[in-house]
């Protein structure tokens, strides 16, 4: 996926928008750092026209909604906005690392993730 294409798609919502570089890639989209209003942002761009991975990313925009404003043990993006019809989500960069390079970790969390990850969960299950 070109960069010109993603930023112009991007950029018919969010026109300040300056992609810097792809941060990841799979075949069915892509993970970009940017900025907005000076501001660090990520943008995921699916590359994939398979409504599948359109449903996919409406869960993905669903849990981003309804996670903001919760009180977790730990940082969750700020959603600055989606395009479900253009294949966008734009989050705020958050510091730190992947748990996962893939769907899954390819090694067992430290325990001190996954009890973040626990506590994170109860308090979205009260």
């Amino acid at each position: 996926m070109a960069f010109d294409d993603v930023e112009a798609r991007a950029q018919a919502i969010w026109p300040a928008l300056q992609i810097e570089r792809r941060l990841a890639r799979s075949s069915k989209s892509d993970l970009f750092a940017a900025t907005l209003d000076g501001e660090q942002v990520v943008l995921k761009a699916l590359s994939s026209t398979q409504p599948l991975w359109r449903y996919y990313l409406a869960r993905e925009i669903a849990a981003y909604d309804a996670l903001q404003g919760e009180a977790l043990p730990f940082a969750i993006p700020r959603c600055y906005g989606a395009d479900l019809e253009r294949g966008l989500l734009l989050l705020s960069a958050c510091d730190g690392r992947r748990l996962a390079n893939g769907r899954a970790a390819s090694r067992p969390l430290p325990p001190a993730i996954v009890e973040h990850l626990v506590r994170g969960l109860r308090a979205l299950a009260r």
